[in-house]
């Protein structure tokens, strides 16, 4: 029973305003980044330090993840239609997974430059202090970006801004580490922690890349963040006068929401009309529990049938199998 006219879920967030805030994150991260990687990249090249060229590329690959997002915010705010009856909102999912890879193939780039320049028989140069400057103006500078991700993050609900706002996070993490490696060259006399410091860097690169792969899948393959969600749509359905052993739930993510689908048990001797009204108060509890819940279908069956089901198939939590993630 999906939802129709009287649809309990049907209070969508306004898309309009999530797509302007999803627009406003891109625009920002796309300058601010744009801006920042060519001053880290120009005096990494400079100075001679890999570790700030290994950063300034790091910023780099955040303006690619702003543009990513501004070209695929307007095509998951598209409505459904009978070629995609769900809609797009899974584009986000779509780039942050190809940005994913763009990550990690840098990440590799970075680390056979940075082995090279290890295993080079000449004697490293020593960075200039102008890549401390810049690499500490990177930090406050990256500081102030991923705030205002964050906030716009929670704001939309939007899984590639939230991925944007935890990739400039790392980035302050990885600046951090730029810092501590230059200034340890400087006072150590060792130029030798330069290359080595990018060799951190790009680990760390590789491993924000792999995350935010695993959480694209995730959504893509119709996985949920966390598992108990399960949990609490059975709690709820439990909570509605008739209504029993709630079975092969399937929870869908998409981008910001959640799509529902599950078995209710019911007493076989009601009406039909009894039956559709245990399932709309099933919808009604279900979506109050769980507020970024987009659509529930429900399907009712007499109770003590549930048995009959395929229950390999979805999560029975009141069974104790809701870890299968």
């Amino acid at each position: 029973m999906g939802n129709g006219a009287s649809d309990p879920c049907a209070c969508p967030p306004d898309d309009a305003l999530r797509l302007r805030l999803v627009r406003q994150a891109g625009w920002i991260a796309t300058f601010g980044n744009l801006a920042l990687a060519v001053v880290k990249i120009f005096v990494g090249l400079f100075t001679g330090s890999l570790a700030v060229l290994s950063d300034g590329i790091d910023t780099a690959i955040d303006v690619g993840m702003g543009i990513l997002l501004l070209c695929a915010a307007p095509i998951a705010a598209r409505p459904p239609d009978p070629r995609y009856p769900h809609g797009r909102m899974r584009a986000e999912a779509v780039a942050s997974k190809l940005l994913a890879l763009i990550i990690i193939f840098i990440a590799l780039h970075i680390v056979w430059a940075a082995i090279a320049r290890v295993l080079n028989a000449e004697s490293p140069t020593m960075p200039g202090m102008l890549a401390i400057v810049v690499t500490i103006i990177s930090i406050l500078a990256k500081g102030g970006l991923a705030l205002n991700q964050y906030r716009l993050a929670r704001r939309s609900g939007s899984t590639m801004v939230l991925a944007n706002a935890i990739n400039m996070r790392n980035d302050i993490i990885t600046s951090a580490g730029v810092l501590v490696g230059l200034l340890l060259s400087h006072v150590l006399k060792a130029p030798i922690l330069d290359p080595l410091t990018a060799l951190l860097v790009a680990g760390w690169i590789m491993k924000s890349g792999i995350d935010i792969y695993r959480n694209a899948a995730r959504e893509l393959m119709d996985g949920v963040d966390d598992p108990q969600v399960y949990e609490d749509i059975a709690q709820a359905v439990l909570r509605v006068d008739g209504a029993g052993n709630p079975h092969r739930i399937r929870a869908r993510r998409l981008a910001h929401r959640l799509a529902i689908d599950l078995d209710v048990e019911v007493d076989g001797t009601i009406s039909v009309h009894q039956g559709h009204r245990i399932s709309h108060a099933v919808e009604a509890s279900i979506c109050e529990a769980i507020p970024e819940i987009v659509d529930v279908v429900v399907h009712i069956e007499p109770a003590g049938k549930g048995h009959d089901d395929d229950t390999s198939f979805g999560v029975n939590p009141l069974q104790g199998d809701s870890q299968s993630s």
